[in-house]
């Protein structure tokens, strides 16, 4: 037996979801305190075969043609769905630094509702378009926040707790169309969400009493034609850069709101993904801040 096969069948167990679970039960704080891990961790699997090669470049000279930067065209956009025009983003005051100095983690909210106008305002400057230039055979489009390839595999569904002018219930986010395709709004459309998330008394919580939680998703097909396995890398740094861009313009806007990533498995069941070609990869409660006096 190889050391790399010994290693890896430490703790490997067959998992009920078809994945391989690498860790178990046991603690790391051990592996911590010696500044190293062994064992087989998903981590170091993870960050090893996500790494850039010089494959890539033969890879990319390749899917060149098929599949241009700007190719964000490649969306889900929900056309079946009834859609629900937002309106056109009002303008936003304040300067970059007074942002910064802004922003704080808000993880208590009032029960004030969230408008159809502030969630144009929101996802209109945090996602919306900020150019195009001409290309062939797809027009390139510019938004707030960068992305590998320009391809922009997060995608935004808006779960709305509390709505004024917009229905509770959860919507996918058409950027191109700045509009909420309606996925659920009925009665039970909120059943299971705050389930979703790992901790009842905080996290489950904080999506409970939020207006909207913007829940981001990875479309990994999208980039990892391109990419190959380092293509799911580059989804989670842009679900990074797009949470800050949702947070500074919340703060703009005078909200509040904070990222939560202890959330189950059970959120892609919700939302209706697979898990797999698509998948939640980080939320974001926002809302009024409670005043305390």
């Amino acid at each position: 037996m190889t050391p790399e096969s010994e290693s890896l069948d430490l703790a490997v167990q067959d998992h009920p979801a078809g994945r391989r679970e690498l860790t178990g039960n046991r603690s790391f704080l051990a592996d911590v305190r010696q500044r190293g891990v062994r064992g087989g961790d998903v981590s170091e699997l993870f960050h090893e075969n996500t790494k850039l090669d010089r494959r890539y470049l033969n890879r990319s000279a390749v899917t060149t043609d098929a599949l241009p930067d700007g190719f964000a065209v490649v969306e889900h956009d929900y056309h079946g769905c009834e859609s629900v025009s937002l309106p056109d983003p009002e303008a936003v005051d304040g300067d970059l630094g007074a942002l910064l100095d802004r922003r704080r983690s808000v993880r208590d909210y009032s029960d004030r509702p969230v408008t159809k106008r502030t969630l144009g305002t929101l996802l209109g400057h945090a996602m919306g378009p900020t150019a195009e230039r001409a290309a062939e055979p797809y027009d390139e489009t510019f938004r707030p926040y960068p992305s590998a390839g320009g391809l922009y595999p997060v995608e935004v569904y808006p779960v709305v707790v509390n709505g004024d002018g917009v229905a509770d219930g959860v919507y996918y986010y058409s950027v191109r169309d700045h509009a909420l395709r309606v996925l659920d709004d009925g009665d039970e459309a909120l059943a299971g969400f705050t389930d979703a998330f790992m901790d009842a008394d905080f996290s489950a919580g904080i999506a409970a009493d939020s207006a909207v939680t913007f829940v981001l998703t990875g479309s990994f097909p999208r980039i990892k034609a391109k990419y190959g396995p380092t293509g799911y890398r580059f989804a989670l740094l842009e679900a990074g850069h797009l949470a800050q861009t949702l947070l500074l313009v919340a703060a703009a806007l005078g909200l509040g709101g904070v990222p939560v990533g202890s959330y189950l498995g059970d959120l892609d069941e919700f939302l209706g993904v697979d898990g797999v070609d698509e998948s939640a990869l980080y939320t974001v409660p926002v809302g009024h801040p409670e005043t305390h006096e």
